[in-house]
């Protein structure tokens, strides 16, 4: 009973701090943080809940009940629904996935007007354009963004106080960010370009799984493994291409958009090279070689440290894909090779304890730089993620979402060090 009891105060607290934490000045555009298990359902349903006439979401995979609930009753009180999912996720579409789908599917037919829904695929011969469409964002109004680490699954946006991945999620009203997004979700959902299909015309008997398939059979989604880079206008190991002009709020907030491929491996970069101080970092993959040589990620984390930037890792247990057995090629051999060649620098790593952190296991790509800014992110730190699929993240400077997820890193690094 006492057990219960505290799960129910977290509960409550969590779902407090997710629906009120906001920048709160007269003029501000308001900004709500979450992070899962704690809040972050209670984040996306508070920003699909003011939907009045369109929402907008792009998500790898998209099986939450409550979240599918959600979008149907938005649908049927006439708020336009437009959806795009990875049509072959790792392992194929599971079977909450499918049912999602043809759970909202059916509902747009039934209740007709524009709402849509799109899957980005390479059936049928057509060249994909990403090797996965791996982001995770929703547009509400054309005013208000949802941008976060996680899938819309149970595990990654699970009921408060249940079990779940650790990630990060911010909603903000921005126009300025949304029509941003907007312009690159229609690129991403054009069907011009052949690998986009409409599940509106797809027989409703159709078992998803077995027609799109999927790659090797791992137990996360998202644990891809390395490729050969597939997209020939995309050099990993360039720096040029990041043009972005940051996107200013009134209250100080300051929003700079990276993706992938386009700029994100600049623009990871970016925000590490602004340490000054510290440097903490949170990821479910940080694979340290790339091809033959270190990661441009660890040559960066290195000379962090070389420069006096307190440098902390956080990486998640990824024996939890394989059976408790670590990985050969995993976070144990980055971890490995993170003390080796940080040994004479203020450079601290650790694969952190899942069941310390009382959460499935860290599906995070998030960074902290000096307290105040916040990498809010889709991009796991491999090749793949930077150089072929179709991701987002958010750097966001001033204002309180960095000490937010800087107070939760400190939570986090703590519980992953206690006895």
């Amino acid at each position: 009973m006492r057990k219960n009891f505290s799960q129910f105060i977290r509960y409550i607290y969590s779902t407090l701090l997710a629906v009120f934490f906001t920048a709160a000045t007269a003029h501000a555009i308001p900004i709500a943080v979450g992070a899962a298990p704690d809040n972050n359902q209670a984040v996306l349903l508070k920003a699909i809940s003011v939907a009045s006439r369109e929402i907008v979401m792009n998500v790898y995979e998209l099986s939450n009940k409550v979240v599918a609930d959600a979008l149907v009753a938005k649908m049927k009180a006439g708020v336009r629904v437009v959806i795009l999912v990875e049509g072959q996720p790792v392992g194929g579409f599971q079977k909450k996935a499918q049912a999602a789908q043809q759970y909202l599917v059916a509902h747009m037919k039934a209740i007709g007007g524009q709402s849509e829904f799109k899957i980005m695929t390479g059936v049928g011969g057509h060249k994909r354009r990403f090797r996965y469409n791996h982001a995770k964002y929703t547009i509400i109004d054309r005013t208000d963004v949802v941008v976060g680490s996680e899938n819309y699954t149970d595990s990654g946006h699970p009921r408060m106080g249940g079990p779940g991945n650790r990630g990060w999620e911010v909603l903000m009203r921005s126009p300025d960010l949304a029509q941003a997004l907007l312009k690159i979700f229609a690129y991403d959902i054009d069907m011009r370009f052949g690998d986009v299909i409409d599940a509106r015309n797809l027989p409703s008997d159709v078992v998803l799984g077995q027609i799109f398939g999927g790659l090797q059979p791992f137990l996360d989604p998202d644990d891809v493994p390395e490729i050969d880079f597939i997209n020939p206008n995309v050099d990993p190991w360039s720096m040029g291409g990041y043009h972005n002009t940051p996107i200013r709020t009134t209250d100080g907030q300051i929003v700079d958009l990276v993706r992938s491929p386009d700029n994100s491996l600049a623009g990871v970069i970016r925000v590490m090279r602004s340490a000054q101080r510290t440097l903490d970092v949170q990821l479910m993959s940080f694979n340290g070689i790339w091809g033959l040589g270190l990661a441009p990620f660890m040559t960066e984390i290195l000379d962090a440290a070389r420069r006096g930037v307190r440098v902390r890792v956080m990486l998640n247990d990824d024996s939890v894909f394989s059976r408790g057995e670590p990985r050969p090629n995993g976070n144990q051999r980055t971890l490995r090779q993170l003390r080796e060649l940080g040994r004479e620098l203020p450079l601290e790593a650790v694969v952190a304890s899942n069941a310390k952190l009382r959460i499935n296991y860290i599906h995070n790509k998030g960074i902290v730089v000096d307290g105040h800014t916040a990498f809010v992110s889709s991009i796991n730190w491999t090749q793949n993620s930077v150089a072929n699929n179709r991701e987002l993240a958010l750097v966001l400077r001033g204002g309180e979402v960095g000490p937010y997820y800087q107070s939760l890193f400190e939570k986090d690094w703590r519980a992953a060090h206690s006895q």
